[in-house]
């Protein structure tokens, strides 16, 4: 046999490095890899399990809420020209005449000027193109499931250092996926663009990189090991490969990937030949989706991307999944130009939620974007066709975030607040930064969607144990925009 071939399984040691004992180590020696490249951790786990012929579980979903992050970069107009906001706590309580001039909208369309649209549940301002982008990719009868909230926070222009992303904390509250924890489209921390907060971050819940299709079939069909966990494991999988002929170790390299841990994993589970048969090409290949392929354009690449983190969350092989859009960093761009791109969003997540209404799904879709957009409210610089003022310049005091929940089956998931909008702006147009703790943290934005996500499965009492510490103490209820769904 070729040392050659050994190799492909598993990397050599550097020279004068004894051996790995430590993650840290093993990142080193180049045994593993730590994010961007990661490979079914909860199922290469059984390599490391007390014998090969042991007793093992099949790796299953968690069973929780599937989770999608949608990351705009660059700093969309999202407050005002397109989700509704408004003073303290509710969506509906208006500001004064001529406030939303900064948030793109003049006197005569501002919210109680128009009827607004409510389709969704979130009500959103009707010429806004992230609106027309869900219309147009759902089905009534999925809107009629459909419910949401409006988050209002100050957040940095332009900077991937807002800690946006809960991923690992929602990761951390239990969801799981039958292959994987997360996934991401960016070779990043989080998984987009926008970083995770420091202190969620566990290397245990580091997503995979799925940016395409083909990222997907590549975590069934890599022919490599990818991670491989503590020093036991790693002389189990050499052990294992030593004992193949050469001409037995080239047929194994040639393996699908599920097939590779048949052979070196002989776990007597009773269902380990169907659990091992989901991990195949065909299962994970948008393509071979007739539901997804008939929602999605699979040859345009965002769609590409977005289609292939829908399938493997909402499939269960992954927990969660963040996709990040660029193009939003809206500043001196004309309405011509960012329509388009709020238009997109607007339908990638309609087609996100489309397909969890065909396959009769429980979906958190969270829209959040790094800053926001301040536009001079001057008749030279109002859009001819909506009416709507061009923006102008970066503003982090103009922005938000937003949540909305699809329920499988049933009614619109039911509300804790009949406001939808927690936080509140003030008359100038902006975030008004002291009315609550998430008015001016981002960090605790991202832990207010955490207890929103626990209070879906009836478990908002545990924010502290999954975040770290309750910075609502008391007051929790006033952060709850949802009631339990969930189990």
């Amino acid at each position: 046999m070729t040392k050659d071939l050994k190799n492909m399984i598993i990397p050599p040691l550097q020279p004068n490095h004894g051996a790995p004992k430590t993650r840290r180590q093993f990142l080193g020696q180049g045994v593993i890899s730590f994010s961007g490249t990661l490979v079914a951790p909860s199922v290469l786990s059984l390599v490391t399990r007390e014998a090969y012929g042991a007793a093992c579980e099949a790796p299953k979903s968690s069973g929780m809420l599937p989770f999608i992050c949608i990351d705009l970069g660059g700093g969309a107009n999202l407050a005002g020209a397109n989700v509704i906001v408004g003073g303290a706590g509710n969506q509906k309580d208006y500001l004064p005449s001529g406030s939303y001039g900064s948030l793109g909208l003049s006197p005569e369309i501002e919210p109680a000027s128009v009827v607004v649209n409510e389709e969704f549940g979130l009500a959103f301002h009707p010429e806004s193109r992230f609106l027309q982008g869900m219309v147009a990719a759902t089905d009534p009868a999925t809107r009629s499931r459909i419910d949401g909230g409006v988050f209002c926070t100050v957040s940095g222009d332009d900077t991937q250092n807002n800690p946006h992303n809960p991923m690992y904390w929602i990761a951390k509250a239990g969801l799981g996926g039958e292959v994987l924890s997360m996934i991401g489209t960016g070779d990043t921390l989080s998984g987009g663009r926008a970083m995770a907060p420091p202190s969620s971050i566990n290397s245990q819940f580091a997503p995979a990189k799925v940016a395409s299709s083909q990222d997907a079939i590549a975590l069934v069909t890599s022919g490599r090991l990818g991670e491989i966990l503590g020093t036991k494991g790693v002389q189990k999988v050499i052990s294992a490969t030593n004992a193949m002929s050469e001409s037995a170790l080239k047929r194994f390299y040639k393996q699908t990937y599920s097939s590779q841990l048949k052979d070196l994993v002989s776990c007597t589970y009773s269902n380990a030949e169907a659990q091992l048969a989901k991990y195949t090409r065909e299962a994970v290949d948008p393509a071979q989706d007739n539901i997804l392929s008939n929602i999605f354009n699979i040859n345009n690449r965002e769609e590409n991307r977005a289609a292939a983190i829908a399938k493997l969350v909402l499939d269960g092989m992954a927990g969660g999944g963040t996709i990040s859009l660029g193009g939003y960093d809206y500043h001196n761009n004309p309405r011509t130009n960012t329509d388009p791109r709020d238009l997109n969003a607007g339908n990638i997540v309609g087609k996100i939620l489309e397909y969890a209404g065909q396959r009769k799904k429980d979906l958190m879709v969270y829209v959040f974007t790094d800053g926001g957009i301040s536009c001079r409210p001057e008749a030279s610089n109002q859009d001819a066709d909506t009416g709507r003022f061009n923006p102008s310049s970066d503003s982090g005091s103009r922005s938000c975030a937003f949540a909305m929940v699809h329920r499988g089956e049933g009614g619109r998931p039911e509300l804790a607040i009949p406001g939808r909008q927690i936080g509140g702006f003030t008359s100038n147009g902006g975030v008004d930064a002291k009315l609550n703790l998430i008015s001016n943290s981002v960090e605790n934005l991202s832990k207010s969607i955490v207890l929103n996500y626990l209070a879906l499965h009836g478990r908002e009492g545990e924010v502290a144990d999954v975040v770290g510490d309750n910075p609502f103490q008391s007051d929790l209820g006033s952060y709850l925009m949802f009631k339990k769904m969930v189990g």
